[in-house]
């Protein structure tokens, strides 16, 4: 008997917020994959159906007293259980410190217990106030004792991994958060949105107007619209509305401008977004996957400006799915808004690009996917059930490259293909399906593939697409090679000799490589290629650019190593 799902949630809708929206997502689409549902939440109380979902919500539910109904009336639901905890540690109450109901989650040994997180820990400063301490360190003990027997655990952005203990840490699933809106939005109702904005370029901007974003949101947009008086902005989101009147006191001139919608509907909030030209999108802390607002922009095809941050995940660099700011100064981001402002063929390519990248990455699929198949982290010992398996085998295969790039993120979960790809690899010799198998292979991260990765880095009859993904598996697999050894001396041959290469993609992969090896004495190769400022196509920035990066990764490996002790 397969185990009910029973997801224990902060806040569900009506209630609002990225938790509820991405909860009841989550809910609905394993329902409509044939598992029962129930939902555990605070609220009003009573029982009710959510299209399938049995939501069961009363006051207080996660408080001490609450804690004891909540274990009877888990009881009395059927067996096996499978408990799901969407966590944020402020969602769950005592003012983000809620010990107690850690302690309890910990002790649910008769149920599975998996772990998604949406936010890890409050962030730690020296130089924070003694009560902003306290909280840093009591959801750190919190978070370690939810992992107590956890058997899943899964991570909005891969930094959140890192407060977990072993060997939950190495194991956990990152899972990004998927878009809260629909992704598909009728063209009139979209015409019916513009007809109200006037006929100039907008602005747009999805959000809470928190104290971290607004100055640089005022920063930028009041400038952007004193530039050209056609210029609207619509302001999306919870506090819209306050946040328009203030700027509006404050700029007078721009009133008539500024579109508030505060309270929108998803379909509506789509709709809205799909009238604008741009969106504007800063963040505290970077852009990153736990952003829903920055979801919803890219599954509905929007060119964003926004930029990076200390959460920002490489993908961002990688793929380029959004126009790319290096911090959040207002000078920067308003100069790539004007630049896409003054240019529909880039917005039309971005949008294009944002499009593919959340079909690729970021769909809800992914997570539902990763859900239902038990998977760990980085690699599942665990196959696929056969015809998902054979499925992905054929697609990866094909012609179609989103089929591809699916089949190839499937299979990079089941080492007990690694025969078979290792075949196709032998007879493939189109591109795109030689990268997607190699892109499988690097996740299988068996060592037993070095030399084969060498001798296809070191081929210059190769695609340098496909040179690239061989660099990037011996960069991810340097850590499990002593910096003695043969294996290491060849590949580092390798790389250096493909700083030379003639492809400016190739001589970024293996800068990127090199300074995953830890190893110092390669820093004086990657300083040299500072002086390469050429772009690499398909990547964000320069080779200098990324040397500059490799070479802060190198030593900060290093450093780890020598602490860590031989």
């Amino acid at each position: 008997m397969s185990p009910a799902w029973h997801l224990l949630t902060g806040e569900y809708p009506p209630a609002p917020g990225g938790v509820s929206d991405h909860t009841r997502s989550i809910a609905h689409a394993l329902v409509n994959a044939g598992e029962t549902v129930h939902v555990w939440t605070p609220g009003a109380e009573g029982v009710t159906d959510d299209q399938g979902v049995t939501v069961h919500r009363w006051p207080g539910l996660f408080t001490p007293p609450g804690l004891v109904r909540l274990t009877r009336e888990l009881d009395a639901t059927p067996a096996p259980r499978r408990l799901l905890l969407l966590y944020v540690p402020q969602a769950f109450g005592l003012k983000a410190m809620n010990v107690p109901f850690c302690a309890w989650f910990a002790a649910r040994r008769q149920d599975e217990r998996e772990l998604f997180i949406h936010e890890a820990v409050y962030p730690w400063s020296p130089r924070a106030p003694w009560k902003h301490q306290v909280l840093a360190g009591v959801t750190r003990v919190m978070l370690r004792t939810l992992a107590l027997g956890v058997e899943r655990a899964y991570v909005s952005i891969p930094t959140w991994a890192e407060h977990l203990p072993e060997p939950l840490r190495s194991q956990a699933r990152w899972c990004p958060i998927p878009s809260p809106l629909p992704l598909d939005v009728p063209e009139e109702a979209v015409r019916a949105v513009r007809g109200t904005l006037g006929d100039g370029p907008t602005v747009a901007h999805f959000g809470t107007y928190g104290g971290a974003i607004a100055g640089t949101l005022e920063a930028v947009l009041v400038p952007l619209l004193q530039r050209d008086e056609r210029r609207q902005a619509l302001l999306l989101g919870r506090g819209s509305q306050g946040w328009s009147d203030a700027l509006s006191r404050k700029h007078p001139a721009l009133a008539r401008r500024l579109h508030a919608r505060d309270g929108l509907g998803p379909e509506a909030v789509a709709a809205h977004l799909r009238a604008a030209d741009v969106m504007l999108q800063p963040y505290p802390d970077g852009i990153s996957a736990r952003r829903s607002s920055a979801m919803a922009g890219l599954g509905l095809r929007m060119p964003i400006v926004t930029h990076t941050g200390h959460l920002s995940e490489r993908l961002w660099r990688d793929h380029l799915p959004v126009a790319l700011a290096d911090d959040a100064s207002p000078a920067a981001l308003l100069a790539l808004t004007e630049h896409l402002l003054e240019d529909s063929k880039e917005r039309r390519a971005l949008g294009r690009r944002a499009a593919r990248v959340y079909r690729e990455q970021f769909a809800l699929e992914h997570t539902v996917a990763h859900l239902m198949r038990r998977t760990g982290n980085a690699v599942s010992d665990t196959p696929l059930a056969p015809e998902q398996r054979d499925a992905a085998l054929k697609d990866l295969l094909g012609d179609d490259r989103t089929a591809m790039v699916k089949a190839s993120k499937l299979l990079c979960d089941d080492k007990s293909t690694t025969p078979t790809l290792l075949r196709f690899l032998d007879a493939e010799t189109r591109v795109d399906n030689r990268h997607a198998i190699l892109y499988a292979l690097t996740w299988h991260s068996h060592l037993a593939q070095w030399d084969l990765m060498v001798g296809i880095l070191k081929d210059v009859r190769e695609a340098p697409l496909v040179r690239g993904q061989a660099a990037e598996y011996l960069a991810y697999n340097f850590p499990k090679v002593r910096t003695d050894s043969v294996e290491f001396k060849v590949a580092v041959d390798a790389l250096l000799e493909a700083l030379k290469d003639p492809s400016p993609e190739m001589r970024y992969c293996a800068v990127h490589a090199l300074g995953n090896t830890g190893h110092p004495p390669l820093l004086p190769a990657l300083r040299e290629m500072l002086q390469d400022t050429t772009p690499a196509p398909g990547w964000v920035g320069t080779v200098s650019s990324q040397a500059s990066e490799s070479m802060e990764w190198l030593e900060s490996m290093h450093e780890q190593r020598r602490k860590q002790g031989p």
